[in-house]
């Protein structure tokens, strides 16, 4: 499992124990994955687990970033000759993790897809995980552990404006010992290079992780905080000695490029609704040097600049986050001394993007909010009236036409 400590009480999220039960053939076939009573007991609470997660509406269904991510777990598992009843799925969250369950679920979230740069680092993933359900990790965990539950309160899990809420749940579900994390390093490899990936996937995604910042990652991660991360390493690189030289296998990053830039933008937005304005601001930075012909990174930066100027009790929340400290009715009037700077760069940033695309309407809609917020009001309508006339069918018309004619 993929994840490092979170510190956004918004957005913690905790495995359930226990939520109301609806048809477990909807998720497929459970039966072959269980050896044991235990097993098939976990089996359903997982299952029960996934269930409210696609309730919720957490579990992204967009083709791109779907299919691409079931399309490559699947070629991982064939090679692999793992014949259990797999799902893979993408989950919308901002942190970078991926989990594995018991009922045979998949999860890697939109945050971890826009740090991955290749296919071939995306397989390890998908490999390693599928290893620790082919390997009955969860039920051996639990065993261990003598049924130990996680402690833990109702969380509020807010994403794309969904406030959910989860139950704990066991502990073996979601984190797993050194050596069976270390059992699904060596298998997950295995399944790999059976698939003709390059080998250098598995050992690049050890430092693609080790890169990632606690604030942008998920709780308790042994990826990203494990102390072993090293030997780990060492060990997948000793078990290369004697396969085909690096290079000679699969990597995809071509292939791999529309899938991040998606996720890159999409996990971008979920960081501005939580508030997460400079996190989002490296997402956007990331845009920009992939894509600098594409004005998404540039609109995504001014709109975390004007979302900044507009709410500087968040914008003191999260800077309270990465400095490491209270947050205080100093760094709030922090923030707020900076409400027009930050309004100069937004306006600069989605003037950015409209030189590379004057089509492009968000960017039209940013700067009608700079003036709104400025109060100019001729600037105000005349780029909201832009925005509307390049799309006509947008969500927010009702908001856009009531500024447009608010006195």
């Amino acid at each position: 499992m993929w994840h490092g400590p979170c510190k956004w009480p918004a957005l913690v999220a905790v495995l359930c124990l226990a939520v109301p039960l609806a048809a477990l053939a909807e998720l497929g076939p459970t039966t072959p994955i269980a050896q044991s009573a235990d097993e098939r007991e976990l089996i359903t609470r997982a299952t029960e687990f996934e269930q409210e997660l696609e309730r919720r509406g957490l579990i992204l269904n967009e083709p791109l970033l779907k299919d691409y991510v079931a399309a490559t777990g699947n070629r991982v598992v064939a090679a692999g000759k793992v014949s259990l009843p797999l799902r893979f799925n993408v989950l919308r969250d901002p942190n970078s993790n991926a989990f594995a369950l018991p009922s045979g679920g998949i999860y890697v979230n939109l945050g971890l897809l826009a740090r991955l740069e290749n296919e071939a680092q995306l397989a390890h993933v998908l490999g390693h995980e599928a290893a620790h359900v082919a390997g009955h990790h969860a039920a051996r965990q639990q065993q261990s552990r003598r049924r130990k539950v996680i402690s833990a309160h109702l969380a509020d899990l807010a994403l794309m404006g969904t406030s959910v809420a989860y139950l704990p749940f066991i502990a073996s579900m979601a984190h797993y010992s050194r050596e069976l994390e270390q059992e699904a390093d060596s298998n997950g490899l295995d399944y790999l290079l059976a698939a003709g990936y390059d080998p250098e996937g598995s050992t690049q995604v050890f430092g693609v992780l080790r890169e990632i910042p606690v604030t942008e990652s998920f709780l308790g991660s042994l990826y990203a905080s494990h102390p072993d991360n090293a030997q780990r390493e060492a060990a997948v690189r000793a078990r290369l000695v004697g396969h085909d030289p690096v290079g000679n296998g699969r990597v995809g990053e071509t292939e791999y490029l529309p899938i991040r830039l998606r996720a890159l933008a999409d996990s971008a937005e979920l960081k501005l609704l939580g508030g997460q304005y400079e996190l989002a601001l490296r997402n956007a930075t990331s845009l920009d040097k992939l894509a600098p012909k594409q004005p998404m990174g540039r609109y995504l930066t001014g709109e975390a600049r004007r979302q900044m100027a507009a709410q500087p009790e968040l914008a003191a929340q999260e800077q309270a986050v990465l400095r490491q400290t209270k947050y205080s009715d100093k760094l709030v009037a922090e923030m707020r001394s900076q409400q027009q700077s930050w309004l100069d760069a937004a306006q600069i940033a989605y003037g950015e993007a409209l030189a590379i695309d004057s089509q492009f309407a968000p960017a039209h809609r940013g700067l009608g909010l700079v003036a709104h917020a400025r109060g100019e009001a001729t600037s105000m309508r005349e780029h909201l009236s832009r925005y509307l006339a390049l799309a006509p069918q947008a969500r927010d018309r009702r908001y856009v036409e009531y500024l447009m004619t608010a006195p």
